[in-house]
């Protein structure tokens, strides 16, 4: 109730979320990785207009494990609290080799899901994340230009009313990552 009642006064849109132990969670890692950012990136603020009606559909390109906790930790925090709470699509692989982990960081399975989900397709139940005001992060691993794959996040955006596309790029040059914020439909 208090970690709520928190979330409530700093103005995060989902009050009386069903888990609101991982709103604090993915806002601790935000916190955390902002160290991280100022000395292995380029660092600038992503300045997104948000808006708390949205629902976001967040897609990368992807060159490390550490890509949606970057993303994240780049945006302001007007817009993470528009945002909150996220949800990651990963590989299969990677759901079983850190499990704990990707449980605990709400990310779910790019293949078919597990039991808890009745083995729903990742779009559907991206979908179904969507509609509970869950912004949803997409890492491609086959790349952000392939068309396979905007065909998947058109019908998403079409299939889920207020839903926003948010585009970034990720590039690494000499140890240093750099976080830019392409587009927004």
């Amino acid at each position: 109730w208090i970690i709520d009642y928190f979330c409530y006064k700093i103005w995060i849109k989902k009050l009386n979320y069903p888990n609101p132990l991982i709103i604090f969670i993915q806002l601790f890692v935000w916190i955390f990785f902002q160290p991280y950012l100022l000395f292995k990136s380029e660092y600038k603020k992503n300045i997104i207009e948000t808006k708390k009606t949205d629902k976001y559909i967040c897609i990368s390109n992807h060159i490390s494990k550490l890509d949606p906790f970057l993303i994240c930790s780049s945006l302001d925090i007007k817009t993470v609290f528009n945002m909150i709470p996220f949800r990651y699509m990963v590989t299969k692989s990677y759901m079983k080799k850190y499990w704990k982990l990707a449980k605990l960081l709400w990310c779910y399975s790019a293949h078919t899901t597990d039991k808890n989900w009745n083995k729903k397709h990742s779009l559907d139940l991206s979908k179904v994340f969507l509609e509970r005001w869950e912004s949803v992060f997409i890492f491609p691993e086959w790349g952000i230009k392939k068309q396979k794959f905007w065909v998947g996040a058109f019908w998403l955006n079409k299939k889920v009313i207020n839903s926003v596309i948010v585009l970034f790029w990720i590039k690494k040059n000499n140890q240093k990552f750099k976080i830019d914020f392409l587009w927004k439909n």
